[in-house]
């Protein structure tokens, strides 16, 4: 199954290690390549940094915005090139222009791949080739019992 699904968090996490290692996790990608998505995501700035892909992160000094770290998360799923992605609120955290960067890149890989994902975007739920609405079931919701007078 891990050869055949990418998963994207909502809440993409970064490691005290390289650009590089954050992104390929093990994987093997060559440095055109990601250099490639990173300006297609717009974190071709990251690049510019002292060691390029390869200098460690040091989270605590060199602190990433959430959109970039959102962004960062999805590339890594994204550079697995597995057949099936499953990505979880993919535009969350991003500003207009970044978040119609993602929704430009889920456009192109939908053609080739099957992608599960769960957004509240209408500009991204508009592009889907099916949208199941997940509603409670008001069975389950939790009752309030009335308040006692005395």
């Amino acid at each position: 199954m891990h050869q055949l699904i990418a998963y994207a968090p909502q809440n993409a996490v970064l490691f005290e290690a390289s650009l590089r290692d954050n992104l390929l996790l093990g994987a093997n990608c060559h440095q055109d390549d990601i250099e490639i998505w990173l300006q297609l995501l717009g974190l071709a700035h990251l690049l510019q940094r002292q060691g390029g892909l390869d200098a460690p992160l040091a989270l605590a000094q060199d602190p990433f915005s959430g959109g970039e770290i959102h962004r960062l998360g999805l590339l890594r799923a994204w550079l697995r090139d597995n057949p099936l992605e499953v990505l979880d609120e993919p535009t969350a955290f991003l500003d207009a222009k970044a978040a119609e960067q993602v929704r430009s890149v889920i456009r192109e890989r939908a053609q080739q791949r099957l992608m599960l994902i769960s957004s509240h975007d209408p500009e991204l739920l508009a592009q889907a080739d099916q949208v199941i609405t997940v509603e409670p079931n008001p069975a389950s919701l939790p009752t309030t019992a009335p308040a006692q007078t005395s």
